[in-house]
């Protein structure tokens, strides 16, 4: 059986990283990933003993810390602004300063987006996120991070075959695939995406949607077949992290007690 972690997104905007804590550790969760950007925490201002008593919180509450990533709504390393890029990659690696300071084994990394109205042609921003990637894991194999690359809508890397190429480009095996089963029902099938990825595969995100919409919605809301992403995982023989990142304003707490009990239902454990 898959063991059910769960994210702090969805606590984000109405509790505190604290109460998140709790409420995960009340839910019976063990793994969880942190989602690290304000108003829970902003790394750059994390000294170390701030970072020393945050892993000791975790710890307390007897929750195992599997992967951080911070907000990419404003990164971008293939940004065309140097200042915006060197800036998306001087956080990033400062999230896996966090991520190694933290015990976190992955940072999950967003390889950026283009234009939608002109966008930079696809070699050029293909060159700039392996630049990037490379720059970023010199940094991580010293803390002992994998990066993993995950497929995300409205980025340039969407589909489960651009996170193989891209994992493949880059050469290096610190290099990984996560692949957000959400993210992949807006453009194929999630199964296609893990298929695509299975050699490589080190972190699975579970949340619903109607392929229509892009939602993070609690499950059983939308038309993925959780049923048929389990048989898929055990099929490819994935036994990594599975992580609940459901995203839900409406009643954050209620949508992440639901979407365990179902998917315990199908047949993960806490």
């Amino acid at each position: 059986m898959l063991a059910l972690g769960a994210a702090t997104f969805n606590y984000l905007n109405q509790y505190s990283l604290e109460e998140a804590l709790d409420h995960l550790a009340e839910c019976g969760f063990r793994s969880i990933e942190l989602m690290s950007t304000p108003p829970h925490m902003f790394a750059r201002n994390l000294d170390a003993s701030q970072r020393s008593a945050l892993k000791k919180a975790i710890e307390q509450r007897g929750l195992q810390l599997v992967s951080l990533q911070p907000t990419y709504y404003d990164l971008n390393i293939i940004s065309v602004n140097p200042a915006i890029r060197e800036e998306s990659i001087r956080q990033i690696i400062e999230n896996i300063e966090l991520a190694g300071d933290l015990g976190a084994k992955i940072l999950v990394l967003v390889t950026g987006r283009r234009h939608p109205l002109l966008p930079l042609p696809m070699q050029n921003a293909w060159s700039l996120a392996l630049d990037a990637i490379h720059r970023i894991n010199e940094v991580a194999r010293k803390q002992g991070v994998i990066v993993g690359i995950e497929n995300v809508r409205n980025q340039f890397v969407d589909r489960g075959s651009d996170v193989r190429k891209m994992v493949e480009d880059s050469g290096d095996k610190n290099i990984r695939a996560v692949i957000d089963v959400a993210n992949a029902n807006m453009v194929e099938s999630p199964l296609y995406a893990l298929e695509a990825v299975k050699e490589y595969l080190v972190l699975v995100h579970l949340s619903d949607n109607d392929g229509q919409t892009w939602t993070h919605s609690p499950t059983g809301s939308g038309n993925i077949d959780f049923k048929n992403i389990l048989n898929k995982l055990e099929e490819i023989k994935y036994a990594g992290p599975c992580i609940l990142e459901v995203t839900y304003d409406k009643d954050p707490k209620w949508a992440m007690e639901i979407s365990r009990t179902k998917f315990q239902e199908l047949g993960w454990r806490l």
